[in-house]
């Protein structure tokens, strides 16, 4: 009876296992091949498109003549100015009157001709015809008119001091004064000749020896 059991048992498992469904098997997913053309590559948007070491250039900017021998001219009509002055003060000092502020006016002239004279060697006048020319023979006249106005001051300064007397130390000052004059009014002309055609042409007054 036993072994009938065992038997059954043993059939029955075996139809059990058989009846059991295998699992499924499970398909790797396939790549997928592009069928679009080649890639395009993309651009970061927060990259520049142009070269950032690269410095626009600067529009050039063209000197105006008329400007730079507006200097010229606004030194031409101080230094009228100072002459006015001058001659005034050798005046007065000629009359023995008012000394002390013929002398002053003097000095002052001498400084107002150093300041014209180096106004002038600073200018710029690249854009001036000439203008290397117009620069040196106007230095000129102003360092001739401006030895003229220390020679004026040694003449004058007596005056202050000791009277008007005419002494020989007086005379010599005076010679000299009369001489760098001189030299002054031929390097105007010399000027002149180089300058007014120039200021005209630009719009601004021609001048004559007396009026610089």
């Amino acid at each position: 009876m036993s072994v009938v059991v065992l038997i059954l048992l043993v059939v029955g498992l075996v139809v059990y296992r058989d009846r059991t469904p295998e699992p499924a098997a499970i398909e790797a997913p396939q790549a997928t091949t592009a069928t679009t053309g080649p890639a395009t590559p993309t651009t970061d948007p927060a990259t520049p498109t142009t070269d950032p070491t690269t410095t626009p250039a600067e529009p050039t900017v063209t000197a105006d003549p008329r400007q730079q021998a507006g200097v010229i001219d606004a030194v031409l009509a101080r230094s009228g100015a100072s002459r006015d002055k001058l001659n005034s003060a050798i005046e007065r000092i000629g009359g023995c009157r008012d000394l002390a502020g013929a002398l002053a006016d003097m000095r002052e002239v001498g400084d107002e001709r150093n300041a014209q004279l180096t106004e002038v060697r600073a200018a710029e006048l690249s854009a001036v015809p000439n203008g290397e020319t117009i620069r040196s023979t106007l230095a000129a006249a102003l360092q001739h008119s401006l030895d003229a106005d220390v020679a004026y001051v040694q003449w004058a300064e007596p005056t202050v001091s000791a009277g008007c007397a005419n002494n020989a130390a007086r005379r010599s000052a005076y010679a000299r004064g009369q001489a760098a004059s001189g030299r002054a009014g031929t390097a105007k002309e010399a000027f002149l000749a180089q300058w007014n055609p120039v200021a005209t042409g630009l719009g601004l007054p021609a001048r004559t020896r007396q009026r610089i």
